[in-house]
């Protein structure tokens, strides 16, 4: 069945390496933007903005289907079928085993799923012009079935942008929040922000996918 060991072993070293690195648990960011931090790697073709080509990704990408090449070349007999399973565990994997620790020994916030693409904020200045009224609308789930309290942030960008309604918001943050127990809703978030000793700022608008961070005693996730 095994026509070259050396081949099959290298193919599922590089899958699993291929799988870490994109893995995206607890925070949003693939654990590959870690482990590159950590070696002095570069995560983004532009580090100063973190924009452009992720060579996180584009990495997992290579090694995931280098992989499967090798074990394709070492199997004899059924490669087909099991190439075939590999490359949608590659694909599905990672989502499922998220939200399968999530709904069985997830706890706390990490047991709190975020739907950052429902997310959004709108906001406007007051009629004295000296408060920015703010309201974000935050959609969480707790997998859990106990009440989790927890405070959070927005995250905000390296660059320090003045109309960054993140970094105002963080202003009268952090914010106490909690989900009882399975329980799925839109978190709203309300706050007047004093923009009387700030010289830019935004007057009105709206802001949509929300990057947040949730802090628990130690624990932190970004999302």
């Amino acid at each position: 069945m095994i026509t070259n060991r050396n081949y099959l072993m290298g193919g599922i070293i590089l899958f699993i390496v291929s799988f870490i690195l994109d893995f995206s648990f607890p925070n949003k960011s693939p654990y590959g933007e870690t482990i590159f931090k950590s070696v002095g790697l570069p995560v983004y073709s532009d580090p100063e903005s973190q924009e452009g080509i992720l060579f996180v990704g584009v990495t997992s990408i290579i090694l995931f289907f280098v992989s499967l090449y090798l074990i394709n070349i070492a199997l004899k007999k059924y490669n087909s079928r099991i190439v075939l399973i590999l490359f949608i565990f590659g694909i599905a994997g990672s989502p499922l085993l998220i939200y399968t620790y999530q709904n069985t020994l997830g706890n706390g916030i990490y047991a709190i799923e975020y739907e950052e693409e429902f997310s959004r904020c709108e906001y406007n200045i007051s009629k004295d012009g000296n408060k920015l009224n703010s309201k974000c609308y935050i959609p969480l789930a707790n997998y859990s079935s106990k009440e989790t309290q927890f405070t959070l942030k927005f995250k905000t960008s390296v660059i320090d942008d003045p109309y960054d309604i993140n970094r105002l918001m963080n202003r009268n943050g952090p914010y106490k929040l909690n989900l009882y127990g399975d329980e799925k809703k839109i978190i709203e978030i309300e706050t007047a922000i004093d923009v009387t000793n700030i010289k830019k700022y935004p007057e009105s608008g709206e802001a949509y996918g929300m990057g947040i961070v949730l802090f628990e005693n130690d624990r932190k996730r970004e999302l």
